[in-house]
């Protein structure tokens, strides 16, 4: 049943007009997850630096948290814990407290292992920022040989990915223009994933590494994951995922689908802050033979890291990547969220996101169809939380208005990107969004 049809039964059977504020709010009633709203922190219309109209101390409608989450409330205590831990025990903080400065990576592991479908601890770490586990990760499994280097990316991806790809290469001394960059067919804005695919097949004897994302940012499309996974695998080409906009957001399942390494931030659905430390995944069929990479010491084991030896002994599975001890600060936020989503499961939180984000598709194609397009995917098996809009209008005027609204989104170039979170958004603020952009655009 499409997520459409799931919103009309709802109403019949609630004897509402799906399109109205009275039916939003009866979803907010019924909804699981309405209680973890009041474990984050809103910013008002006050506190936020732009002049805006009404009620200053009303919390502001907040749809970018897939730029930047809301803080939970448990961060602050989870901060102040491992703070005070560092000033009441000094150099015994490494080995005591929630979160152990010498194992600060320990306690996030088992809730990040659920969460992309890891078949154990030992496939995930936290560790460094997104584009810094990229460049381990690429390092490792980027080994050109001859004519076969080529690195294959999205068209329009995320600068990081860019920017990583193309300095690999340069270090390596392969000339940028062995970069792949798969696009979508002329005239459209969306990647057929049987063309990514045929790519894939077309290059097969060039290929070095397939790079791609798991939703990419500017569309708001998810990409078949498993199918391209598969593929790359049956060639014998190696192939990660950035998962930037992915993780927290849609079903993961890397293990099962055999992805070599995967990497992620964890500002963004994560709700771990700004700066917040990154995480990354590789697969178990290499903990045997791990390709070569940069090593640290905290790529020791950690038995035996205090022996210091001389050789490394390598810590076990993605961990031997980690190079420096990870930071317990930055340990503690990703902690104070990722037991959020342990606590609610990521069953819960997509049949939430399908609906709400449903329902802002809903309203935006019966109310303001002549003012705008929808880019994202209309299945919610090729999307998450996000849906980017191209407006008829100047997009730069249209945001500036809302944000005097307290409406929080963002824009980039032409699209307008709005991303309802299932844990903090309310089918009323979807409301009120649509409402007020309507009142914007047909003034």
């Amino acid at each position: 049943m499409s997520h459409i049809k799931k919103l009309e039964n709802i109403s019949y059977k609630a004897a509402l007009d799906v399109s109205t504020l009275d039916f939003a709010e009866h979803m907010d009633g019924c909804d699981e997850l309405r209680k973890y709203r009041n474990e984050f922190v809103f910013p008002t219309l006050e506190t936020l630096p732009r002049e805006s109209v009404g009620d200053q101390s009303q919390n502001c409608i907040y749809l970018l948290g897939n730029s930047l989450g809301l803080k939970p409330k448990k961060a602050d205590r989870y901060m102040q814990e491992a703070m005070d831990m560092w000033g009441k025990r000094g150099i015994y903080h490494h080995t005591s407290g929630r979160i152990p400065a010498a194992y600060a990576d320990q306690p996030c592991k088992p809730l990040l292992t659920k969460i992309v479908g890891a078949s154990d601890p030992s496939e995930v770490t936290i560790m460094n920022g997104l584009t810094v586990n990229l460049h381990l990760l690429m390092l490792a499994f980027y080994k050109p040989k001859g004519n076969k280097n080529k690195i294959m990316i999205e068209d329009h991806a995320f600068p990081s990915d860019r920017y990583a790809a193309k300095s690999l290469m340069r270090v390596l001394g392969v000339d940028e223009s062995r970069i792949i960059i798969v696009k979508p067919r002329s005239g459209e804005n969306l990647f057929r994933n049987n063309d990514i695919i045929q790519e894939i097949t077309k290059e097969k004897d060039n290929l070095a590494l397939v790079m791609l994302p798991g939703i990419q940012y500017y569309t708001g499309q998810k990409l078949d994951m498993e199918s391209i996974t598969k593929h790359a695998n049956d060639l014998n080409i190696p192939i990660g995922w950035d998962l930037a906009h992915a993780v927290g957001n849609v079903q993961l399942d890397l293990h099962a689908w055999g992805a070599d390494f995967a990497v992620w931030c964890s500002y963004k659905y994560l709700n771990s802050g700004a700066g917040a430390i990154g995480g990354a995944f590789l697969h178990t069929k290499h903990h045997g033979n791990v390709p070569s990479h940069l090593e640290g010491w905290w790529s020791n084991k950690q038995e035996t890291r205090f022996e210091m030896r001389d050789v490394l002994d390598p810590a076990p599975g993605v961990d031997c990547f980690r190079l420096a001890n990870p930071p317990p600060f930055l340990a503690a936020l990703n902690l104070a969220a990722l037991e959020m989503f342990e606590e609610v499961g990521m069953d819960k939180i997509l049949k939430k996101q399908e609906l709400l984000t449903g329902y802002l598709e809903f309203l935006l194609a019966v109310r303001l169809k002549d003012h705008l397009d929808i880019l994202t995917p209309q299945n919610p098996q090729e999307r998450g939380c996000q849906l980017s809009v191209v407006f008829r209008k100047d997009v730069s005027q249209i945001h500036g208005k809302l944000e005097n609204h307290g409406v929080v989104c963002d824009t980039r170039g032409k699209v307008m990107r709005i991303a309802p979170v299932p844990f903090y958004n309310t089918y009323a603020e979807v409301y009120k969004f649509v409402d007020i952009l309507t009142n914007i655009l047909t003034s």
